[in-house]
């Protein structure tokens, strides 16, 4: 005896949980009326409030597993650095600062110490310390090549401190003399 074969094509790849799913969600869908299957609509978009709360705390959960994986396991360098700075931004969403810091704690390769210092700084400016964050801002920029586009981003931060980077600048250029 073969099994009934069904119309909906998705079914036989999906199993028969996902039509009886898809069936409840048209009965569901059905007995709404047109105001409701738009508040339902609006709450399902990524945009909206009700969406981003159930999800972002799945996927940054499920995220900071990953890279732990990939900060154990990676064999790469430069790998291992960006799943910790991912790591350490995870946890200022989370508002866990120390956690943040725990993350860059380690040295980073030559390339990324800029990047960790910026991050650092970050940290430093959400738990109001702005002298720190100021110190942090100005060594990832010295140490950022004079070319680097992120190294904008920096000069836009520290101008919020109320630290002129033309002076910096100066003052770089000065030492490189002596």
């Amino acid at each position: 005896m073969s099994p009934k074969r069904s119309k909906d094509k998705g079914s036989k790849a999906l199993g028969k949980g996902f039509l009886s799913h898809s069936r409840a969600c048209s009965h569901f869908c059905a007995s709404m009326d047109k105001a409701d299957k738009r508040s339902l609509a609006k709450a399902t978009k990524p945009s909206s409030p009700a969406w981003s709360l159930t999800h972002t705390k799945f996927f940054s959960a499920a995220a900071e597993k990953n890279l732990v994986w990939v900060k154990d396991h990676a064999g790469d360098e430069g790998l291992v650095a960006l799943a910790r700075l991912r790591l350490s931004a995870l946890s200022m969403e989370a508002q866990k600062w120390e956690q943040a810091r725990e993350w860059l704690k380690k040295p980073f390769p030559k390339a990324f110490e800029p990047l960790s210092l910026d991050r650092l700084g970050d940290i430093d400016l959400q738990e109001k310390k702005m002298e720190d964050a100021k110190t942090h801002f100005q060594q990832a920029w010295s140490t950022m090549p004079e070319r680097d586009e992120y190294r904008q981003l920096i000069e836009v931060k520290l101008a919020s401190l109320g630290v002129d980077v033309r002076a910096l600048d100066l003052e770089k250029k000065k030492e490189k003399k002596e």
